[in-house]
């Protein structure tokens, strides 16, 4: 009877080894099958750094070159106003000369208007 009892427990005792021994195989396997999926995975993941450190250097020599374009612009259109305030400045010059010198130009076209034909043959 004790026998027999003690061949049940280690027969128990068996079945759970032999369990905890399929338990780990399987644990093993899936190990093996993650650690694949973690170098194609990785493969990936290095493949699609590599594009991004790439499209990285393309947006900062396109950012470069949008700010020295920038800078460009920036100094143009500060002589643009420069331009635009001499050309105010000399319109104004031009509207000041032009004020002062019409009384004259009337004065000659009211001139023109009272010359007469007798003074034109007597010139001659």
């Amino acid at each position: 009877d004790q026998l027999r009892y003690s061949v049940q427990k280690v027969d128990v005792a068996i079945k759970r080894l032999d369990g905890g021994l399929m338990k780990l195989a399987e644990a093993a396997e899936a190990v093996d099958c993650m650690q694949e999926d973690l170098r194609e995975s990785k493969i990936v993941v290095d493949t699609k750094t590599k594009d991004v450190e790439e499209l990285i250097e393309v947006i900062q020599k396109k950012t470069e070159v949008a700010t020295n374009s920038n800078e460009v612009a920036s100094a143009k259109q500060k002589n643009a106003e420069e331009q635009a305030r001499i050309i105010v400045q000399e319109k104004a010059k031009a509207d000041a000369a032009l004020m002062e010198a019409l009384p004259a130009v009337e004065a000659a076209a009211e001139a023109l208007n009272n010359i007469r034909r007798e003074d034109l043959q007597e010139l001659k």
